[in-house]
Protein backbone atom coordinates (compact mmCIF):
# COMPACT_ATOMS: atom_id res chain seq x y z
CA UNK A 1 0.00 0.00 0.00
CA UNK A 2 2.81 2.41 0.14
CA UNK A 3 5.98 3.22 -2.19
CA UNK A 4 8.53 5.19 -1.10
CA UNK A 5 11.43 7.13 -3.35
CA UNK A 6 14.12 9.03 -3.14
CA UNK A 7 13.58 12.47 -3.83
CA UNK A 8 16.33 12.60 -6.15
CA UNK A 9 16.76 13.52 -9.72
CA UNK A 10 15.36 9.89 -10.79
CA UNK A 11 13.16 9.66 -8.08
CA UNK A 12 11.91 13.01 -8.45
CA UNK A 13 10.96 12.55 -11.98
CA UNK A 14 9.64 8.69 -12.06
CA UNK A 15 7.05 9.00 -8.67
CA UNK A 16 4.68 11.46 -10.55
CA UNK A 17 5.13 9.49 -13.52
CA UNK A 18 4.37 6.08 -11.54
CA UNK A 19 1.58 8.06 -9.35
CA UNK A 20 -0.25 9.47 -13.01
CA UNK A 21 0.01 5.71 -14.72
CA UNK A 22 -1.48 4.02 -10.96
CA UNK A 23 -3.81 6.82 -10.87
CA UNK A 24 -2.43 7.35 -7.20
CA UNK A 25 -1.98 9.93 -5.00
CA UNK A 26 1.55 11.36 -4.46
CA UNK A 27 3.54 13.32 -1.19
CA UNK A 28 6.59 14.47 -2.54
CA UNK A 29 9.91 15.80 -0.79
CA UNK A 30 8.50 14.45 2.97
CA UNK A 31 10.79 16.15 5.44
CA UNK A 32 9.51 13.17 7.61
CA UNK A 33 6.26 10.32 7.59
CA UNK A 34 4.48 8.57 9.62
CA UNK A 35 1.53 6.13 9.76
CA UNK A 36 -1.71 6.23 10.84
CA UNK A 37 -2.28 2.28 11.68
CA UNK A 38 -6.12 2.81 12.33
CA UNK A 39 -6.80 4.36 8.84
CA UNK A 40 -3.33 2.94 7.06
CA UNK A 41 -3.02 6.17 6.09
CA UNK A 42 0.77 7.15 5.35
CA UNK A 43 1.47 10.94 6.88
CA UNK A 44 3.95 13.14 5.22
CA UNK A 45 5.25 16.60 6.63
CA UNK A 46 6.70 18.70 3.86
CA UNK A 47 7.59 21.92 3.14
CA UNK A 48 5.32 24.62 2.27
CA UNK A 49 6.37 28.36 0.73
CA UNK A 50 9.92 27.96 -0.03
CA UNK A 51 10.57 25.84 2.95
CA UNK A 52 9.37 28.03 5.69
CA UNK A 53 6.35 26.24 6.83
CA UNK A 54 5.76 22.70 6.72
CA UNK A 55 2.34 20.94 6.51
CA UNK A 56 0.96 17.56 6.92
CA UNK A 57 -0.43 15.69 3.69
CA UNK A 58 -2.26 12.13 3.35
CA UNK A 59 -3.55 10.60 0.34
CA UNK A 60 -6.95 9.28 1.62
CA UNK A 61 -8.52 7.00 -1.22
CA UNK A 62 -5.57 6.56 -3.41
CA UNK A 63 -3.89 3.60 -3.36
CA UNK A 64 -0.77 2.77 -3.62
CA UNK A 65 0.03 5.74 -1.36
CA UNK A 66 3.32 6.92 -3.22
CA UNK A 67 5.91 9.50 -1.11
CA UNK A 68 9.73 10.91 -2.01
CA UNK A 69 11.82 11.71 0.85
CA UNK A 70 14.30 13.74 1.05
CA UNK A 71 17.80 12.38 1.04
CA UNK A 72 19.70 12.26 4.65
CA UNK A 73 16.78 13.12 6.38
CA UNK A 74 16.75 9.90 8.46
CA UNK A 75 19.64 7.69 9.82
CA UNK A 76 20.14 4.44 8.91
CA UNK A 77 18.53 2.20 12.13
CA UNK A 78 20.28 0.01 14.05
CA UNK A 79 20.32 -3.69 13.30
CA UNK A 80 17.06 -5.45 14.96
CA UNK A 81 17.85 -9.08 14.89
CA UNK A 82 14.25 -10.07 15.66
CA UNK A 83 13.06 -8.47 12.47
CA UNK A 84 13.29 -10.11 9.21
CA UNK A 85 12.02 -9.85 5.55
CA UNK A 86 12.72 -11.67 2.08
CA UNK A 87 14.12 -9.76 -1.03
CA UNK A 88 12.42 -10.57 -4.10
CA UNK A 89 14.55 -10.47 -7.05
CA UNK A 90 11.77 -9.39 -10.16
CA UNK A 91 12.80 -9.80 -13.95
CA UNK A 92 11.18 -6.35 -16.08
CA UNK A 93 11.11 -7.39 -19.67
CA UNK A 94 12.73 -4.84 -21.42
CA UNK A 95 12.52 -6.05 -25.17
CA UNK A 96 11.88 -3.00 -27.42
CA UNK A 97 13.32 -0.18 -24.82
CA UNK A 98 17.26 -0.51 -26.53
CA UNK A 99 16.07 0.15 -29.85
CA UNK A 100 14.89 3.28 -28.56
CA UNK A 101 18.40 4.28 -27.22
CA UNK A 102 20.45 6.18 -29.45
CA UNK A 103 24.31 7.63 -28.73
CA UNK A 104 25.15 11.20 -29.96
CA UNK A 105 28.73 11.97 -29.51
CA UNK A 106 29.94 14.58 -27.89
CA UNK A 107 31.85 17.90 -28.24
CA UNK A 108 33.49 18.58 -24.93
CA UNK A 109 33.17 16.00 -21.99
CA UNK A 110 30.85 15.75 -19.49
CA UNK A 111 30.81 17.08 -16.68
CA UNK A 112 28.22 15.92 -14.04
CA UNK A 113 26.76 18.71 -11.68
CA UNK A 114 27.84 18.05 -7.55
CA UNK A 115 26.18 15.94 -5.42
CA UNK A 116 24.00 18.16 -3.44
CA UNK A 117 25.44 18.31 0.53
CA UNK A 118 22.69 16.51 1.71
CA UNK A 119 23.72 13.46 0.19
CA UNK A 120 27.05 14.03 1.11
CA UNK A 121 28.71 10.81 3.61
CA UNK A 122 31.72 12.84 4.65
CA UNK A 123 31.86 16.47 5.10
CA UNK A 124 34.71 18.68 5.38
CA UNK A 125 33.51 21.81 6.45
CA UNK A 126 35.53 24.93 7.53
CA UNK A 127 35.00 28.67 8.73
CA UNK A 128 36.81 31.26 9.55
CA UNK A 129 39.63 29.82 11.73
CA UNK A 130 40.98 28.64 9.17
CA UNK A 131 42.51 31.96 8.31
CA UNK A 132 43.21 32.75 4.84
CA UNK A 133 41.48 31.40 1.41
CA UNK A 134 44.83 29.57 0.75
CA UNK A 135 44.43 27.54 3.70
CA UNK A 136 40.56 26.79 3.30
CA UNK A 137 41.56 25.27 0.35
CA UNK A 138 43.37 22.66 1.63
CA UNK A 139 39.68 21.15 3.41
CA UNK A 140 38.55 20.63 -0.98
CA UNK A 141 41.76 18.59 -1.35
CA UNK A 142 41.10 16.71 1.82
CA UNK A 143 37.60 15.92 1.22
CA UNK A 144 38.75 14.60 -1.81
CA UNK A 145 41.25 12.56 -0.17
CA UNK A 146 38.40 11.50 1.81
CA UNK A 147 35.75 11.01 -0.88
CA UNK A 148 33.68 13.97 0.76
CA UNK A 149 32.51 17.23 0.16
CA UNK A 150 33.51 20.83 1.32
CA UNK A 151 31.60 23.06 3.16
CA UNK A 152 31.56 26.05 5.21
CA UNK A 153 30.07 27.75 7.70
CA UNK A 154 28.30 31.51 7.21
CA UNK A 155 31.71 33.15 8.05
CA UNK A 156 33.60 30.90 5.50
CA UNK A 157 31.03 32.28 3.43
CA UNK A 158 31.16 36.14 4.44
CA UNK A 159 35.07 36.19 3.79
CA UNK A 160 34.13 35.13 0.09
CA UNK A 161 36.18 31.30 0.54
CA UNK A 162 33.03 29.52 -0.46
CA UNK A 163 29.98 29.98 -2.51
CA UNK A 164 26.71 30.39 -0.43
CA UNK A 165 25.24 27.01 -1.69
CA UNK A 166 27.90 24.87 0.06
CA UNK A 167 27.07 26.49 3.24
CA UNK A 168 25.55 24.50 6.22
CA UNK A 169 23.59 26.18 8.63
CA UNK A 170 20.03 27.32 8.39
CA UNK A 171 20.12 28.89 5.40
CA UNK A 172 20.31 25.57 3.44
CA UNK A 173 18.99 21.94 3.92
CA UNK A 174 20.32 20.31 6.96
CA UNK A 175 22.96 17.17 5.98
CA UNK A 176 23.32 14.22 7.86
CA UNK A 177 27.25 12.97 6.92
CA UNK A 178 28.28 9.76 8.75
CA UNK A 179 31.43 11.73 9.14
CA UNK A 180 31.10 15.55 9.49
CA UNK A 181 34.64 18.00 9.89
CA UNK A 182 34.33 20.93 11.43
CA UNK A 183 37.73 23.15 11.23
CA UNK A 184 38.05 25.95 12.74
CA UNK A 185 33.91 27.11 13.30
CA UNK A 186 32.73 28.17 16.53
CA UNK A 187 29.92 26.59 16.61
CA UNK A 188 26.89 29.28 16.37
CA UNK A 189 23.11 27.54 17.32
CA UNK A 190 22.42 28.28 13.55
CA UNK A 191 25.57 25.64 12.22
CA UNK A 192 24.81 23.33 14.67
CA UNK A 193 21.07 23.05 13.52
CA UNK A 194 22.08 22.46 9.75
CA UNK A 195 24.45 19.75 10.88
CA UNK A 196 22.86 18.07 14.27
CA UNK A 197 21.90 14.90 12.64
CA UNK A 198 25.41 14.07 11.47
CA UNK A 199 26.44 10.79 12.75
CA UNK A 200 30.24 11.23 13.70
CA UNK A 201 31.30 14.99 14.59
CA UNK A 202 34.81 15.77 14.86
CA UNK A 203 35.74 19.28 15.90
CA UNK A 204 39.26 21.40 15.52
CA UNK A 205 39.51 24.85 16.80
CA UNK A 206 42.09 26.73 18.63
CA UNK A 207 39.89 27.74 20.92
CA UNK A 208 39.10 25.69 24.15
CA UNK A 209 35.87 27.21 25.01
CA UNK A 210 34.46 27.02 20.82
CA UNK A 211 30.83 25.70 21.63
CA UNK A 212 31.38 23.43 19.04
CA UNK A 213 33.39 21.01 21.48
CA UNK A 214 30.07 21.02 23.95
CA UNK A 215 28.40 18.84 21.04
CA UNK A 216 31.51 16.97 19.52
CA UNK A 217 32.36 13.65 19.29
CA UNK A 218 35.77 13.96 19.12
CA UNK A 219 37.32 17.59 19.93
CA UNK A 220 41.09 18.68 18.98
CA UNK A 221 42.59 22.24 20.38
CA UNK A 222 45.18 23.51 18.22
CA UNK A 223 46.09 25.64 14.97
CA UNK A 224 43.43 24.08 12.27
CA UNK A 225 45.46 24.81 9.49
CA UNK A 226 48.56 22.91 10.84
CA UNK A 227 46.25 20.43 11.75
CA UNK A 228 44.56 20.06 8.31
CA UNK A 229 47.69 19.39 6.65
CA UNK A 230 48.52 17.02 8.98
CA UNK A 231 45.26 14.99 7.89
CA UNK A 232 45.55 15.83 4.06
CA UNK A 233 49.23 14.25 4.48
CA UNK A 234 47.84 11.10 6.20
CA UNK A 235 44.61 10.48 4.13
CA UNK A 236 47.32 10.83 1.11
CA UNK A 237 49.42 8.18 2.49
CA UNK A 238 52.05 10.67 3.05
CA UNK A 239 52.33 10.82 6.55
Amino acid sequence: EILLLSASDLGNDLAPRLAQRLKAGLLSHCLDLAVDMAERLLIGTCPALGGRYFELYVCPEARPQIATVEPGQFRIPYEDPYRSGEMEAVDLPLEGVAGRLTWEEMDAPFAPPPEPLSKARVIVAGGRGMGDAESFRLLGALAEALGGQVAGSRGAVDEGWIDEARQVGVANPPVAPRLYLACGISGSVFHYFGMQDAEFLVAINADPEAPIFKVANVGVVGDAKAIVRELLALARGEG
